[in-house]
């Protein structure tokens, strides 16, 4: 099912492990997320980080150039793990019920809310939003440029 499909005019998705391309609305990248991008200053209504915090050992360079790419009024949405999920993720991984891709060395430590919030406080985010999720493995935030 696509639910947003018809509502989105154009996205673009950046990852290491996709070849640049567009295929319709949509323009992919091949590159770093922590390395400047080639896009356009106040381009976007919306920028997506789902699931990509906790790969980051240093994640404010990549929220910045977040902010950087979204038009005034923009909203960054971030889902994150809690830190009440590695416990979990350490029993299920030692039973063999997960892969070693879900329990990994590529994770960093997670990110308390309030050091996430003061993070993007301070490269100019406001308007903050933030709720749990999955029995509060998981978190969302939503902030606006």
């Amino acid at each position: 099912m696509n639910y947003a499909g018809d509502q989105i005019s154009h996205g673009v998705g950046v990852d290491d492990q996709v070849e640049d391309g567009v295929r319709g609305r949509w323009w992919r990248i091949r590159g770093n997320i922590g390395a400047p991008l080639p896009l356009e200053p106040g381009q976007f209504d919306h920028v997506v980080m789902l699931a990509v915090l906790e790969h980051l050992p240093d994640p404010a360079p990549v929220l910045r150039e977040a902010y950087r790419v979204l038009r005034p009024g923009g909203s960054l949405i971030l889902t994150w793990p809690s830190e009440m999920v590695d416990p979990i993720l350490k029993v299920l991984y030692a039973l063999g019920l997960i892969s070693d891709e879900m329990e990994s060395n590529e994770h960093q430590k997670r990110i308390p809310v309030d050091a996430l919030r003061a993070m993007l406080q301070q490269i100019g985010f406001k308007e903050f939003h933030h709720e749990r999720f999955e029995l509060g493995l998981n978190n969302l935030m939503v902030a606006s440029r």
